[in-house]
């Protein structure tokens, strides 16, 4: 007789990674090493301070998906990408997990070489992708716990309006409908922008506040850092508060081409948006020095929906507020 499934018990120290639309919890110490591709197919792999930790693979697929043919091809690629070298596959490793209702065609698999490895992979009815899940370790871990902590904790798509977007110390969450359109990931800069066919969206963190301020205050830094992108616009910073921080600013503008107010006033008398309205804020928070701001170019309509984002961005510990997502 099989043994029950349990219930996985995942340690409360790990973070939450967020990122296309899926999110998983993992040791705090593991940071992403690749992520490329967008909502419909891509990848990710985190790692952590010694070697890559766990891998991500998902696509869109229409129609039926034969999932034990998906992983037994990636199988076949990793004996061909070890060319001289032994690699062990196991395709029923004993994990003892609850599946959501909406997960088909789940299949375990195990592999072993120079490292080990231990996944999953199946197809999600509700987002019609297809994911192959790996937690990877040195040949002697025993991966077991580890992978049934991670993929109980693994959820395949938004279960509201709003995703989650977590990496690098870095929370937030937008409308789940805009699409990550470009990333910087740089040393002391993490900027994530998101389109809606025109609408924009852009939530920004900068590091080393202290020294970016140096001589200067929050509204002369914002305005220099942002003399381009706001050439459009006609725009107005003013005293506000944001997670409680003081040194804050509440970001309006319209755009200063009169054929876009003009289009505006057409479009919205059809009853039909047009995005033609700056607004965000820009705050300092003291705890992590760090500057955050986010802005978008929206129809007035969609003021709450920015306010929204700005609150649910975690920027220190204690700004958090909860939300169903």
């Amino acid at each position: 007789m099989p043994k029950p499934r349990k219930e996985i018990e995942v340690p409360k120290d790990w973070q939450a990674f967020g990122w296309q639309g899926f999110q998983v919890r993992v040791p705090r110490d593991w940071t992403p090493a690749s992520l490329t591709g967008a909502r419909e197919e891509g990848y990710v792999r985190l790692d952590g301070p010694d070697q890559p930790r766990l891998e991500i693979k998902w696509a869109t697929s229409r129609g039926f998906v034969d999932v034990e043919k998906v992983v037994s091809r990636y199988l076949r690629s990793l004996s061909k990408g070890h060319a001289g070298k032994e690699v062990r596959i196991d395709e029923h490793p004993k994990l003892r997990l609850r599946m959501p209702k909406e997960r088909s065609s789940v299949h375990y698999f195990a592999w072993h070489g120079d490292q080990k490895a231990l996944g999953a992979a199946w197809y999600c009815r509700d987002c019609g992708r297809t994911m192959l899940i790996q937690v990877l370790g040195p040949v002697g871990e025993d991966l077991v716990p580890l992978t049934e902590q991670l993929l109980s904790t693994f959820e395949d798509h938004p279960t509201g309006n709003w995703a989650l977007w977590s990496l690098y110390e870095f929370s937030c969450q937008v409308p789940s409908h805009y699409q990550l359109a470009r990333q910087e990931l740089l040393t002391g800069l993490l900027r994530l922008d998101f389109e809606r066919g025109r609408e924009k969206l852009a939530v920004v963190r900068w590091g080393m506040a202290g020294m970016a301020l140096q001589g200067t205050d929050l509204k002369s830094w914002l305005r220099q850092k942002n003399q381009k992108s706001w050439r459009q616009f006609r725009v107005d910073l003013a005293p506000s508060q944001v997670h409680g921080h003081e040194q804050a600013l509440a970001l309006s503008g319209i755009s200063a081409a009169p054929l876009a107010h003009m289009g505006s006033v057409a479009l919205r008398l059809v009853g039909r948006k047009w995005p033609n309205c700056l607004r965000g804020a820009a705050w300092l928070c003291e705890p992590t020095n760090r500057i955050y701001h986010v802005e978008a170019v929206v129809d007035p309509s969609d003021e709450e929906m920015v306010a929204e984002v700005i609150e649910r961005i975690v920027c220190h510990e204690g700004a958090e507020r909860a939300h169903e997502t």
